[in-house]
């Protein structure tokens, strides 16, 4: 099934990509079928630095697990946020008690 193209995209399509490439871009972005088409499809651009066939790649990965281009593109090279995102767990887990 096709995704249609929100307007952030196709306006970040628009910034990383010259006119001749846009058309295969956008073909390449429709191809991604999972959940968080948008959020996705940024996140594809992203890691694509504007190399039209990183966006096939990137949407094949995608299919398979769009988690990890989320992953890919917003946490990796960025240990704050991850470290940030660690600690929010970390006050998930139980205090260890110990016995007197």
């Amino acid at each position: 099934m096709a995704r249609s193209i929100t307007p952030a995209v196709r306006a970040a399509v628009d910034a990383l990509f010259g006119e001749a490439d846009r058309p295969a871009v956008l073909r390449h972005l429709q191809r991604y079928y999972g959940i968080a088409a948008a959020r996705v499809h940024l996140s594809i651009l992203v890691l694509s630095a504007g190399v039209v066939d990183e966006v096939a790649a990137y949407v094949q990965d995608a299919n398979q697990d769009p988690r990890d281009v989320l992953f890919w593109s917003e946490y990796d090279g960025m240990p704050d946020r991850a470290d940030e995102f660690a600690d929010r767990y970390h006050m998930l887990r139980p205090t260890q008690q110990s016995n007197p």
